[in-house]
């Protein structure tokens, strides 16, 4: 993005006091064309505000009602930064010490605590007061003497000449950075403590990503509008100048308001006074004696409210303009000569006929409810399961008759088994005469089954059941 910055001396300014304002403007610049940052270059500009004494903030800067001085100042930018002071007291550059603050925890300081701050980091005892406006303190307490001015000043139309307020700056850099900074002696005849619009983010001053907005006026009136923040929200629809003419129309005339703002759609620049101003961009040079044709410092009907249009040169006029900001950022440069004829102001511009209200469109037909839904029939229940009969309990296998041995032949008697093979018994004896039993374990073979088994006998003879096929054999 083109680098530029609109520098602003205070609404009721004289415009011949443009010179200071474009002075303030080319340092700006040269810092902005050097890569530095909008913040820095909206600073600087500043501080060469605050050291002319011909402008209202710093060296300059109006004495309240008591003879002291109390001055705001505050800086933003878009990425961050915020800083202010209200009512701070003898330093030289109230806005070097406003940037301070907005590397502190805090976002403003006021009274006493903000003097005592600057002490702490290196800003030394200045006193800001001239000759000039203690001679205008004492002539506007001559007015309140006569009965010219209210005694509480709750009406500041009818004074327009005692309103000589805020100066400030915006800018934007070559990496889309937009940062303002605005500094103040305050108003007139204003009691001690008083803090103004200047000081507080969205009343005299606001910056957002895309933009940065400036107004300079009676903060009082500024204040309870919240309007550079209202000038903000415009910006979302109209363009740069757009916004700044309806915000300083939210006044009426005879209340002094100017605004700048500046986007990347543009820029803007407003006042229902004349003030010295300068406009730089890297094809347009533009000062306050430019846009009003002052005499005896009144303003011209002819060029009251629109604020002025952007600059669109043609190629070779593109040229000429680029030759004139070099000369201007010259350090030993000889100031442009005027031209020998000026060219003739630009007819009045009518305003702009009231739109008409806007037609709302017709309402949709309403829409018929649809037909509620029949319910869900849930699907038929199963049949009850008939549980399954219980089985009969199972019936065991009769029990085989009992083997009853056989009359006809005595029980094949069955000899110890030899090993390695079984040796048959003899045949027995004809009741032989009961033995003693071994009590050790003896084998025997079933005749029947053929397998052998062992058995302990006690007596003899005996019957002992097969553990194999549970026949019984008698052992003698």
């Amino acid at each position: 993005m083109e680098p530029a910055i609109i520098v602003h001396g205070g609404v009721g300014q004289p415009v011949k006091h443009s010179d200071g304002t474009a002075k303030a403007a080319r340092a700006g610049m040269e810092i902005l064309t050097g890569g530095g940052s909008a913040l820095d270059a909206v600073i600087k500009a500043v501080v060469m505000l605050e050291d002319d004494p011909r402008f209202n903030a710093g060296t300059g800067s109006r004495l309240r009602i008591d003879g002291s001085i109390e001055m705001d100042a505050i800086i933003a930018d878009s990425r961050g930064h915020l800083g202010a002071v209200a009512a701070i007291k003898r330093v030289k550059n109230p806005v070097l010490v406003a940037r301070k603050v907005a590397d502190s925890p805090h976002k403003i300081l006021t009274g006493e605590g903000a003097t005592t701050f600057a002490r702490r980091y290196g800003f030394g005892d200045y006193d800001p007061s001239t000759p000039e406006n203690v001679e205008k303190l004492k002539g506007y307490k001559r007015k309140i003497d006569s009965g010219e001015l209210p005694l509480w000043m709750g009406d500041w139309r009818p004074y327009k000449d005692l309103i000589k307020d805020t100066v400030g700056a915006v800018a934007v850099d070559r990496r889309g950075v937009f940062a303002a900074a605005s500094s103040s002696g305050g108003t007139a005849l204003m009691m001690p403590g008083r803090v103004g619009d200047c000081a507080l983010f969205g009343c005299g001053q606001y910056v957002a990503k895309n933009c940065a907005i400036a107004v300079t006026g009676v903060g009082e009136a500024i204040i309870e509008k919240v309007l550079a923040y209202q000038i903000f929200a415009k910006m979302s629809t109209i363009s740069p100048k757009e916004a700044a003419d309806w915000g300083v129309a939210l006044f009426p005339k005879d209340v002094p308001l100017g605004a700048i703002t500046l986007s990347a759609d543009g820029w803007g620049l407003s006042s229902n006074m004349p003030m010295a101003c300068t406009v730089m961009t890297w094809d347009t040079v533009i000062n306050g004696d430019q846009i009003w044709k002052e005499e005896a410092e009144t303003i011209t009907p002819a060029v009251v409210g629109p604020a002025i249009p952007t600059v669109k040169a043609e190629d070779q006029g593109r040229v000429e303009a680029q030759r004139a900001v070099q000369t201007l950022l010259a350090p030993d440069a000889t100031p442009p000569q005027p031209a020998p004829v000026p060219p003739p102001l630009p007819p009045p511009i009518a305003p702009a006929a009231p739109r008409p209200a806007a037609v709302p469109p017709p309402l949709p037909p309403p829409v018929t409810p649809a037909a509620p839904r029949p319910a869900a029939v849930p699907p038929p229940l199963p049949p009850p399961v008939t549980p399954a009969a219980p089985r009969p309990a199972a019936v065991p296998p009769p029990l085989p008759p009992p083997v009853t041995p056989a009359a006809t032949a005595p029980a094949p008697v069955i000899a110890p088994a030899p090993a390695p093979a079984p040796v048959q018994a003899p045949a027995p004896a004809p009741a032989p005469a009961p033995q003693a039993a071994s009590q050790e374990p003896q084998r025997f073979r079933c005749p029947y089954c053929k397998n052998i088994f062992a058995v302990i006998i006690t007596q003899k003879p005996i019957h002992v059941a097969c553990p194999y096929c549970k026949t019984p054999v008698l052992i003698q």
